[in-house]
């Protein structure tokens, strides 16, 4: 499929019906990933219910920091919906308030100075 610079197009139109089969809205997540060979060049998290109203599972939060090439490398057992870092620290993170995908291991890089001790999260 080719896709032209700077436009939108709808290439599919699939029925609500036929996605949610036998699931619960506020059980449900669709994923749309938009990728050239092996590079992800976007992706997009779409949820059938309201924030408020998702069954949102709490998350056993695996956090790694690397203090030497400045990275977080964060990955979780459930969905984790809103992630926010933060800290005390002058720390610049590259990516933040995010969705964190199950099993999905995603790496930010920072610039500052961070210990893990330091480091804070916050999600939905």
């Amino acid at each position: 499929m080719t896709l032209a610079a700077n436009a939108s197009e709808i290439y599919a139109v699939i029925p609500l019906e036929s996605l949610l089969q036998n699931t619960k809205k506020e059980e449900t997540l669709l994923t749309v990933r938009l990728e050239r060979g092996d590079s992800l060049i976007a992706r997009t998290n779409h949820y059938f219910a309201l924030p408020k109203n998702l069954a949102l599972k709490t998350p056993v939060i695996d956090l790694q920091v690397n203090e030497e090439n400045q990275t977080i490398r964060l990955r979780a057992n459930t969905l984790v919906k809103g992630l926010y870092l933060f800290t005390e620290n002058d720390v610049r993170f590259e990516d933040n308030y995010f969705d964190l995908l199950p099993n999905e291991s995603v790496t930010i890089p920072y610039k500052g100075d961070l210990r893990k001790e330091d480091l804070q999260f916050k999600f939905l």
